[in-house]
């Protein structure tokens, strides 16, 4: 989407960099750190099906700390935990870990009835 608006609107490649870094927060790839709380935003193709998944949880209910935390330093690292930045917290990587392991489960599972 941004490679699109840069071409509609003439903007050179690159232009929001400063601004914006691809963060990757996978157990093989992970390039996370403090400095990431510079950043205006974050763009983080790893936590899609994961921490994204879970803090949405947390956004569709009105009660929940994503809501009342004030905006500023606390919300940041409250959202930073379900994420990974600047480093996973030992709740993350458990949580990712059951669940990559039930998904690989189900996909398993899904095989052998394909084979029955």
């Amino acid at each position: 989407m941004l490679s699109y608006i840069y071409n509609k609107q003439g903007y050179a490649p690159g232009t929001v960099n400063p601004y914006l870094e691809r963060i990757w927060t996978a157990a093989q790839f992970y390039t996370a750190s403090p400095s990431n709380f510079q950043l205006d935003v974050w763009h983080l193709p790893a936590e899609k099906a994961k921490g994204i998944k879970r803090l949405f949880l947390q956004v569709s209910n009105p009660k929940s700390l994503f809501w009342t935390l004030p905006v500023g330093e606390k919300f940041m690292k409250y959202a930073a935990g379900y994420l990974g930045i600047p480093k996973r917290n030992i709740s993350k990587l458990i949580i990712d870990t059951v669940e990559d392991r039930k998904s690989g489960l189900k996909k398993r599972l899904s095989q052998v009835k394909k084979m029955l």
